[in-house]
């Protein structure tokens, strides 16, 4: 490892929970890297029908024939497709593909477990 240069060093502000809130009108690999980012706390988040959703993992699926597809018609925070992959989420470039999620007082859980306990296909997330 390199010795950082103290001159050099910058001041980053604490995170808030609000910064983790994910806005669906940004491309999919800026969504993606934003869950990435608040990976371990405090966890990118976005609203299922008023209640909170957490999202653990996720991946952007960008200029491909399927991501073109199901972004027809739908708007941004759309749930286009929810197959045992993920929850495809059409964003303002692109679809994201929600890997892993949680509701509140439950386990983070996988996409294939959690669409087999909720039908969400077609629903707005916030």
């Amino acid at each position: 490892p390199q010795v950082q240069d103290d001159a050099q060093a910058c001041y980053a502000a604490k995170l808030s929970k609000a910064e983790a809130m994910l806005d669906w009108q940004q491309s999919a690999q800026q969504l993606e890297r934003q869950v990435r980012a608040f990976n371990p706390w405090p966890i990118a988040q976005t609203t299922l029908n008023d209640q909170v959703l957490r999202v653990w993992r996720a991946r952007a699926i960008v200029q491909s024939e399927q991501a073109v597809q199901v972004r027809a018609g739908a708007q941004p925070g759309q749930i286009v497709s929810a197959t045992r992959d993920g929850l495809a989420v059409v964003c303002g470039d692109g679809v994201l593909l929600l890997t892993e999620v949680q509701l509140p007082g439950k386990r983070p859980q996988q996409a294939a477990d959690f669409i087999n306990a909720h039908d969400v296909q077609g629903m707005l997330l916030q």
